[in-house]
């Protein structure tokens, strides 16, 4: 029985599983605050840059950060840039937010209730559930890789170092050309 129990909890979701998967950029529902995820990492360095990205249901860009972190993968970058995004979220005293994340195994570990999560990211997938119990609903979805273009360019650009990780302050024209593009297709 108890060898069951464990084969259960530690069942990944494969591709044939259903899942429900954003192919463009969405607005939350009105009330809620979108927080869009992402991580630039450079293979083999564990140098990674973490963004944030946060707009309300008119689309409109209402706050976002970028922060230099140091991971050993891009699983652990993942989960490390949804830890910010709640963090970022609990100083605007938001009640009803929605994160999106790309990867897959982070979306899961954080949806299941029980269970085994990598041990590369369980401390962080324990501090995201943790800080999501302080909001009223937290909606988190997964998203294809190419949805999210906003967050990508400004952690890549971040890491890149052609942009401050204070972007937020001076928006650059091309993040502003992405998340126009964003609106007219949702």
């Amino acid at each position: 029985e108890e060898l069951l129990l464990l084969r259960e909890s530690i069942h990944k979701p494969n591709h044939g599983d259903l899942v429900p998967v954003n192919s463009s950029w969405e607005a939350p529902p009105l009330g809620f605050l979108k927080h869009n995820c992402d991580v630039a990492w450079k293979e083999n360095c564990m140098e990674a840059v973490a963004a944030v990205i946060v707009r309300n249901h008119k689309e409109d860009l209402l706050d976002g950060k970028a922060s230099y972190i140091s991971e050993s993968s891009s699983l652990a970058g993942e989960a490390r840039a949804m830890l910010e995004a709640l963090k970022l979220t609990t100083t605007v005293e938001a009640k009803f937010i929605v994160l999106e994340t790309d990867n897959a195994e982070l979306f899961h570990a954080i949806q299941a209730q029980s269970g085994v999560i990598p041990w590369e990211i369980r401390a962080s997938v324990l501090a995201i559930k943790d800080h999501m119990a302080a909001f009223d609903d937290v909606r988190v979805m997964l998203m294809k890789r190419t949805t999210d273009k906003a967050t990508d360019f400004v952690a890549k650009i971040v890491l890149l170092g052609s942009l401050d990780c204070s972007w937020i302050r001076a928006i650059p024209q091309n993040l502003w050309s992405i998340l126009f593009a964003d609106a007219q297709l949702s």
